[in-house]
């Protein structure tokens, strides 16, 4: 019984298919790439914008006004405004590019949503990241009870909340660099303070000037640095979790350190011994992880 041979030309029409396929393939992604070039050889049309909003509140109730952040591609401040004045957003951006979006909801006489949004229009402008250009400075009033939440996304950060009236603060960041400070303290200290860090570089300073009652810090990747000084008004749980790069945490002297479990699974770590006060100053109880890397505690 004779062997089939294969049919030379259906082996021929598929090779010609699958490297028609490819071409095609090919061109859709040099086209794409040519087209991603040239929008980021565009020069940024930066344009100003500015708006005021009040925030009212019923000073009976002291319901929080819950500020919501979906921020990324750009230069991001939050700073306190000054004393007496609304909340404001100052920006500087191209607006064929980027979208900035302010949204309210809820019972103006009870409480109130602020939402701000700022991200990048269509496809092409998530290939390129041409984000630093543009500026966005959100301000704070002091006098109204405050919380914040949401996402900071891929950029840079510098987030001074020091002053205003916080309840609560849970921000998750992208990659960048990130700071949050509290350069003086609060109306009344905070109730909690969560924040996770993505990609970069993660800095937090100053909280004892918040005086948060519980605080939860984590960093996937990149150095995170924590320092716990300020005027501390009463105890605090203190959980931090670094992921692989340097964590160092900085606890002041005026305050006593209650250490828990602190371990990094690969890598070095730096740690002081218990140092309790027992003049009724503040305790920071304090946990630590690290997955990878350098994990140091001063108490300085």
């Amino acid at each position: 019984m004779s062997e089939q041979k294969p049919d030379r030309g259906c082996l021929r029409y598929g090779c010609i298919g699958c490297a028609s396929c490819l071409l095609l393939l090919a061109g859709l992604a040099a086209g794409c790439g040519i087209l991603a070039w040239r929008y980021s050889q565009q020069l940024p049309n930066l344009k100003p914008y500015r708006t005021e909003r009040p925030l009212v509140t019923m000073p009976v109730t002291g319901t929080p006004v819950r500020v919501v952040l979906d921020v990324g591609s750009t230069s991001f401040r939050i700073a306190p405004a000054a004393p007496g004045q609304p909340l404001a957003v100052e920006a500087d951006f191209d607006q064929k590019r980027f979208v900035l979006e302010e949204i309210w909801s809820g019972n103006p006489e009870l409480a109130r949503t602020y939402t701000l949004r700022y991200s990048r229009r269509g496809f092409l402008p998530r290939i390129v990241n041409r984000g630093n250009e543009s500026e966005l400075r959100l301000l704070l009033p002091r006098d109204v009870p405050l919380t914040i939440v949401g996402d900071v996304g891929v950029g840079e950060s510098e987030l001074e909340l020091g002053g205003l009236n916080l309840v609560d603060v849970d921000i998750d960041f992208g990659i960048g660099d990130h700071a949050l400070s509290f350069s003086e303290p609060l109306a009344a200290p905070m109730r909690e303070l969560v924040l996770n860090g993505g990609i970069g570089e993660l800095t937090v300073s100053g909280l004892g000037h918040a005086s948060p009652e519980q605080v939860e810090i984590g960093h996937s990747l990149g150095e995170l640095d924590v320092d716990l000084s300020g005027r501390w008004q009463r105890d605090t749980q203190v959980e931090i979790n670094g992921g692989i790069g340097e964590c160092h945490i900085h606890v002041p002297q005026e305050v006593g350190l209650d250490l828990g479990r602190v371990r990094v699974r690969v890598g070095e770590q730096s740690v002081p011994e218990s140092k309790p006060v027992v003049d009724g100053r503040p305790i920071v109880h304090l946990s630590a992880s690290s997955t990878m890397g350098e994990l140091s505690i001063d108490h300085r």
